[in-house]
């Protein structure tokens, strides 16, 4: 709830910039940051030194957010090519936990996870929340498309609290919608 300073990354390899277009701050406190400038996920630990980093797949579109499950696995989302994947906590690569999705979904945007490890997925352009299992399966949708509150008009992000509340940043309607998920 207050500002704790400036996250200043120490033992970078390589040309140190980072360009980051996504971070998450796992339980332990390690922040992963995704960097599209080195098409890295960086990792530090909680006093910013450098623990490690984990190469982009080699075939990728436009990977456009990450999400860190409670196993410590890592996941990315691919808003081109539609796939998600995932590198367990001690991998060195990511491989895709889902074959591509473009048939179902349109533009996937954001990813989270729940404690249980379920994930979620923002569909920007079908006004929806795509679910899918630890291993990959499609497991159905949440919400539509549309201007009442309870719907959504092109979503972009979403996040979990502690507490189970599920945010989404409502971008068409300039709203966050807030739900709960049960237990």
């Amino acid at each position: 709830g207050e500002f704790r300073g400036y996250v200043e990354p120490s033992g970078l390899p390589g040309a140190a910039k980072l360009v980051p277009r996504s971070f998450k701050v796992a339980k332990n406190g390690d922040l992963y940051i995704l960097d599209i400038f080195s098409a890295n996920v960086v990792v530090l630990d909680a006093g910013d030194k450098f623990l490690k980093n984990i190469p982009f797949p080699k075939q990728y579109g436009f990977i456009s957010d990450l999400a860190v499950d409670f196993k410590e696995s890592v996941l990315l989302i691919d808003s081109v090519e539609s796939v998600v994947y995932a590198a367990p906590a001690d991998a060195k690569k990511f491989s895709p936990l889902t074959q591509s999705m473009k048939e179902t979904v349109f533009f996937p945007t954001s990813i989270t996870t729940d404690k249980k490890g379920i994930i979620y997925v923002v569909d920007q352009n079908g006004g929806d929340i795509v679910i899918i299992g630890q291993d990959g399966s499609f497991q159905g949708r949440l919400l539509a498309m549309g201007w009442k509150e309870g719907l959504l008009r092109y979503p972009s992000q979403c996040c979990i609290s502690k507490e189970g509340e599920f945010f989404v940043a409502d971008r068409s309607n300039n709203r966050v919608q807030i739900y709960k998920i049960a237990d």
